[in-house]
């Protein structure tokens, strides 16, 4: 049987771990993610998800940015195009 304080002991201090980082991205926290992506690395002190969000919706070089077309737009909101 395990005491509360064996259980403790096991687990890492809070002071130990880094303090995640919440709020709007630096530029130098998007190049760490550049890096990071590619070479499969930690970014930081941003966590696996704000990592793949981030990649995911804003960075990711294969995103289409360009204007919709009003073709797509009638296509996926069932609106004419202007």
């Amino acid at each position: 049987m395990n005491s509360p304080q064996s259980t403790e002991a096991r687990r890492p201090s809070a002071s130990l771990q880094k303090p995640l980082k919440t709020g709007n991205w630096l530029p130098s926290e998007d190049e760490r993610l550049r890096k990071g992506v590619a070479k499969h690395d930690e970014v930081g002190n941003r966590n696996g998800d704000q990592c793949a969000k981030r990649w995911k919706e804003k960075m990711n070089p294969e995103l289409d940015r360009s204007r919709w077309t009003s073709e797509e737009i009638s296509e996926h909101f069932g609106m004419p195009g202007s």
